[in-house]
């Protein structure tokens, strides 16, 4: 039986120390490309989880399969970072995390967004 691997989530905490690092990781916002416009973190990309296309996009941004990637979605209500992981897993992605509590935690601690783009 193939188990999915569980996903990791991380804190704003460690995502911010991997951001202040050389080793940063691919940031990746899942949410649709308008939503994305409207506001993200800086330095991310945006990969629709929703899209048919969603590895493809993926592997476009990603240098390797085992370099680290971090999803964030909406919030921690939702399930497109969790979704968007588990579609990496099972494509054989090593390094893969999600952002606890998404964009709408990033936002409520504090950290600026990018509008517009």
């Amino acid at each position: 039986m193939n188990e999915m691997k569980a996903t990791r989530k991380i804190s704003i905490h460690e995502l911010k120390t991997m951001m202040a690092t050389g080793d940063k990781p691919l940031l990746l916002d899942v949410l649709p490309q308008t939503r994305y416009q409207q506001k993200h973190i800086a330095d991310a990309e945006n990969t629709c989880v929703f899209e048919v296309n969603f590895l493809e996009q993926v592997a476009s941004h990603c240098a390797a399969k085992n370099q680290p990637i971090v999803f964030y979605g909406c919030n921690d209500k939702t399930l497109d970072a969790k979704t968007a992981a588990d579609k990496l897993h099972r494509a054989g992605y090593a390094q893969v995390s999600v952002l606890d509590g998404g964009l709408a935690a990033w936002q409520a601690a504090g950290n600026p967004v990018d509008c517009g783009r």
